[in-house]
């Protein structure tokens, strides 16, 4: 089952029936990501709102991290455009193995 299938019932409910009807390859990547995207916006706002009730929502720790967050957005973004994906990959290999390294020797 592709992502498309497992998310047609949002589609259905988000899109017009002619827009929903057409298969993955025939829609475009901004089009494809928009019901993943909204299912997990919709899913952190309920997230948000249970644990504001519960008095748990700290909203300076918040900003805190999300707002440098957007520039690392931003910054990745304008990188991963200009660097080939074999080096991007290569990078994010090197830091995975840096990492396990780094938890067996502190283990």
């Amino acid at each position: 089952m592709t992502q498309f299938e497992l998310d047609l019932p949002l589609r259905q409910a988000l899109f017009t029936d002619h827009q929903v009807e057409r298969s993955a390859d025939q829609i475009g990547i901004v089009e494809f990501n928009a019901g993943p995207l909204v299912a997990i916006v919709l899913t952190a706002i309920a997230a948000v709102a249970l644990q504001a009730a519960y008095g748990n929502v700290h909203v300076d720790k918040g900003l805190l991290v999300g707002v440098p967050a957007v520039g690392g957005v931003v910054a990745g973004t304008w990188l991963q455009q200009r660097v080939p994906g074999a080096v991007v990959r290569l990078l994010f290999a090197i830091f995975l193995v840096a990492t396990a390294i780094l938890l067996v020797v502190r283990a």
